[in-house]
C-alpha cells in the first residue's frame, strides 16, 4: 500500500510468481519499456539478465531472488524458460530490421569503450556498414533471440514504432490499470545507397519475415 502511494503507477503483484519473460532485442526502442517496467515493478523487482554469468544461471535453472517479477535481457526463447515460469509471459519488441541495423551501427559508432570486445574490435577500424552485420553476427542477433520458437508462441510481441498504441495492448495483457506514458524515440534519418540497402535486406531477410509477419497479425486485427 505504501508503494501504491509513493509511486500511483505501482503494479501489486497477484502472487509471488515472475510476471514477465520481457526479451531484448537490441537497439529497438526499449530504453522507455525498461523505464516504464521500473515504475511499474520497482527496480528491485527487475533482473536485467545481460551479462553471461546471469544468463548461465537462468539456463541452470537457479532461482530467482524472491521479490523478482521481470526478467529482462537479451536471453533465447526455450521451452525450458517457459517451463520453469509457466505463469510469465513471454513478450519482446521488434524494429523495422534495416533500421535497426543502422542505429546500431551509429551508436557502436559513437560510444566509448566499455568492455565489450567486439565493440572494441569495431573501433580498431573502420567497418562499412555491411561488413559490420556480417563480421559481428548483427543479422544472426533476433533469430538466435526466437530459435526455435514461432511468432505465435509468444505473448506479446511489439512494434516498437507503434509504441505509444501497441502499450496499450500490452496493458490489457498484463492488466496494468495505470502505465507512465514514456515516448520511444527511433533516430531514423541516416540515409542508405540502394545497393546498400539491398544487401542489408538480403542479410537480414529472415528478420524482416518475422517483422512482416507481426505486422501483419497486427492488421487482422
Amino acid at each position: 500500500m505504501l508503494k501504491k502511494l509513493i509511486n500511483p503507477y505501482y503494479h501489486s503483484p497477484t502472487n509471488n510468481s515472475l510476471d514477465l519473460l520481457s526479451i531484448h532485442v537490441p537497439r529497438s526502442g526499449t530504453s522507455a519499456f525498461k523505464k516504464l517496467l521500473q515504475k511499474l515493478y520497482g527496480k528491485s523487482a527487475i533482473m536485467y539478465a545481460y551479462d553471461e554469468a546471469k544468463l548461465e544461471a537462468i539456463r541452470e535453472g537457479k532461482k530467482l531472488a524472491m521479490n523478482t517479477r521481470v526478467l529482462h535481457g537479451p536471453f533465447p526463447a526455450s521451452q525450458a524458460l517457459k517451463n520453469q515460469f509457466p505463469d510469465a509471459k513471454l513478450i519482446t519488441w521488434l524494429r523495422d530490421p534495416v533500421q535497426r541495423v543502422i542505429s546500431h551501427y551509429y551508436y557502436w559508432k559513437d560510444i566509448p569503450p566499455h568492455g565489450n570486445p567486439d565493440h572494441d574490435l569495431f573501433l580498431t577500424r573502420t567497418y562499412t556498414i555491411e561488413e559490420f552485420v556480417e563480421e559481428f553476427s548483427i543479422h544472426l542477433q533476433v533469430m538466435s533471440l526466437f530459435q526455435s520458437f514461432e511468432v505465435s508462441d509468444f505473448d506479446f510481441i511489439g512494434i516498437a514504432e507503434n509504441y505509444s498504441s501497441e502499450i496499450i495492448g500490452l496493458a490489457q495483457l498484463m492488466q496494468w490499470k495505470r502505465y507512465p506514458d514514456y515516448r520511444v524515440h527511433l533516430n531514423e534519418n541516416k540515409t542508405l545507397t540502394h545497393s546498400t540497402e539491398m544487401k542489408l535486406k538480403e542479410l537480414l531477410k529472415d528478420e524482416i519475415a518475422i517483422y512482416e509477419e507481426v505486422k501483419r497479425a497486427r492488421d487482422m486485427l
